[in-house]
């Protein structure tokens, strides 16, 4: 298959656009073929590419493409290598193209074939297609994507009539249908960040198979993303408009009111929150809009973390405390003006039960 014809979400890429403006910034991509036997499932081979593709338009529309789509997907887990090089090669490999310099963009890529084909022997889940490799820069941060494309065909209307056949067999590279893939943050994993490795998060051991392939150690601060899910969801209802309108502070509580609910319910039975169907939960108007924001958070949220409800402070409730004092209230407590942030930075508490309010006379009448 070339790269004449590829379907990527909701657009055909051609070579046609002359105004193009390039979202990222290709430096090497290349395609090896993985061939897996349909009848024996441990027969699995790669065919290899004798050099990287040519960096035209297309090829760098379709590394736009594949990291659009990649980006825009909120099922994805996050983590770091996991230190076992005897057991997974692919981090052995980034260090030896990335840092020593050991190694060239095409016999990289060809031992990272192969070691993905290594995991595709010991997974069902697994299939054959075109492997992608790309190096790509995009808002100053390096990466490195791997994704598997498979070929799809479709009927065609052969408008030259002349030709004979008025129809006609097309083959193209289907990105929509995108389940295994997986993306290195170079950038980050030079700067020792904690999250520098994604892939795609199906179920089963469809997450699994990537998973092993890049040496993914996806262990996660339930806290941390719990956090970051409540800063987008903060966000999202700052900017969201319903009927071309911002929400109003009803509609706004309300829908903080109703993620803090389903995390709560998560976390009291350790269950797994999943951004999809939190989306179709908490935001069903339009579960889109919310996936997306998700997706694109500027802090990674791991599908599939079990919430904690300490980050969830700030959405419906809030709790601060010093070496003398705590307080605790719920966002209706501000609706209702019952808490007061003053200019001065201190704040007025309202309707105080009769009891605090005598016993705080007491002891002040002592001093």
């Amino acid at each position: 298959m070339s790269l004449n014809t590829v379907e990527a979400e909701g657009q055909d890429v051609s070579d046609s656009d002359e105004d193009y403006l390039a979202k990222t910034d290709l430096h090497h991509l290349i395609t090896h073929e993985l061939r897996k036997d349909k009848h024996v499932s441990e027969n699995v081979t790669v065919k290899p590419r004798s050099k990287p593709l040519a960096k035209t338009k297309l090829a760098q529309k379709l590394v736009d493409q594949l990291y659009e789509i990649y980006s825009s997907k909120p099922s994805k887990s996050f983590g770091y290598f996991n230190g076992k090089v005897e057991e997974n090669r692919s981090q052995v490999y980034v260090k030896r193209y990335f840092v020593d310099r050991e190694l060239d963009f095409k016999t990289f890529s060809v031992k990272m074939a192969h070691a993905l084909a290594a995991e595709a022997r010991r997974s069902s889940a697994s299939t054959g297609g075109h492997v992608f490799v790309a190096q790509f820069s995009h808002a100053k941060k390096d990466y490195l994507l791997v994704a598997i494309i498979n070929d799809e065909y479709a009927i065609a209307l052969n408008e030259e009539e002349d030709r004979g056949d008025e129809l006609e067999e097309v083959g193209f590279l289907n990105l929509k249908g995108l389940r295994f893939a997986g993306q290195i943050n170079v950038t980050a994993w030079r700067n020792e960040e904690d999250r520098y490795l994604s892939f795609l998060k199906g179920t089963g051991d469809v997450a699994d198979y990537f998973k092993r392939f890049l040496a993914c150690d996806s262990s996660i601060s339930n806290l941390n993303d719990t956090q970051s899910l409540t800063s987008v969801v903060e966000k999202f209802a700052s900017t969201v408009k319903v009927d071309g309108e911002p929400l109003s502070d009803q509609q706004r509580d309300d829908f903080f009111k109703k993620v803090d609910e389903y995390c709560r319910a998560m976390a009291d039975e350790s269950l797994e929150l999943h951004l999809e169907e939190f989306s179709n939960v908490v935001w069903p108007r339009e579960p889109e809009a919310l996936k997306t924001a998700l997706a694109e958070s500027e802090t990674p949220i791991s599908d599939g973390f079990v919430p904690n409800k300490r980050g969830l402070f700030g959405l419906v409730k809030f709790r601060g405390k010093s070496q003398h004092w705590i307080l605790s209230f719920d966002r209706e407590a501000i609706a209702a003006g019952n808490i007061q942030l003053l200019e001065d930075n201190s704040i007025k508490l309202s309707d105080v039960p009769p009891h605090l309010i005598e016993s705080l006379r007491r002891e002040t009448s002592r001093s």
